[in-house]
């Protein structure tokens, strides 16, 4: 996204003293867990957040491998060790009061700051919402049932409500659901599958609740009516002594339809 470039091309110096401290520290834990050959990795971990304008303490972190092995701590101004390991490199990192510092304001202030300006300049795609489109099919299938599919799709942001309702009253749980899916364009789809008998009697609804709703969405599902076929089959004998070569039998069938 170019609003996040732009926010980072102001901020080389922080890259840089985050990237030589990445390189010191690197080296002590390959030194420290005798790593002296295969992959590993290095991270650090850094995160603050804000909940309307009340700014919240950050996190500063070293991730080795997947695992945490320092924290910084706002209140000491110290480093603690997630591993024995560790313990060199936080002293090494205590001593440091450069590093301290520059953590520090990073923590308190610097990502707040980002992070500020992240929510301004992206407010708009983080308040984006696209209601879904909803369609209920259903078909019978070949051992008696009745299969009612409500497919939920277009919607934006991801969080979705969608249940089945029998009679407007009891919220059923579903047989199978598909979890929620992205689409091409960044939308979401969600597809909840409701098996019930044919000869069930009750009214099955689909209720779909999205932030981007005013007002629930609901889809009522209906048993497909089938279609009759009528058949004509010759018959050969007789009765009275006539000949029925010429005649026909008519059966009439009912073949249930497979989507309404």
């Amino acid at each position: 996204m170019l609003w996040v470039l732009n926010i980072l091309k102001g901020k080389p110096r922080t890259s840089d003293t985050i990237r030589k401290e990445i390189k010191k520290a690197e080296k002590d834990c390959m030194q420290r867990y005798n790593h002296t050959s295969g992959v590993h990795t290095l991270q650090m971990y850094i995160s603050c957040d804000a909940h309307g304008d009340t700014a919240i303490e950050g996190l500063f972190q070293y991730v080795y491998d997947g695992r945490v092995i320092l924290t910084f701590d706002v209140e000491t101004d110290t480093w603690a060790a997630g591993t024995t390991e560790a313990i060199p490199l936080k002293q090494r990192l205590d001593k440091d009061i450069g590093w301290r510092a520059f953590v520090k304001n990073y923590q308190m202030r610097e990502c707040k700051e980002t992070l500020k300006k992240y929510i301004q300049h992206g407010k708009h795609i983080l308040e984006q919402q696209v209601p879904p489109e909803v369609r209920v099919v259903s078909r019978h299938s070949s051992d008696g049932t009745v299969v009612h599919r409500c497919h939920v799709t277009g919607f934006y942001p991801r969080d979705v409500d969608v249940t089945w309702v029998r009679d407007g009253q009891t919220t059923l749980l579903e047989t199978s659901s598909s979890g929620i899916l992205p689409n091409q364009d960044k939308t979401y789809q969600i597809q909840k599958t409701l098996e019930i008998d044919s000869k069930d009697g009750h009214t099955y609804t689909c209720v779909v609740n999205h932030n981007s709703l005013q007002t629930p969405i609901i889809k009522t599902a209906s048993v497909p009516a089938g279609s009759w076929i009528l058949t004509l089959l010759p018959l050969l004998g007789y009765v009275d002594h006539g000949p029925l070569d010429n005649w026909s039998l008519i059966r009439i069938t009912r073949k249930e339809s497979v989507y309404r």
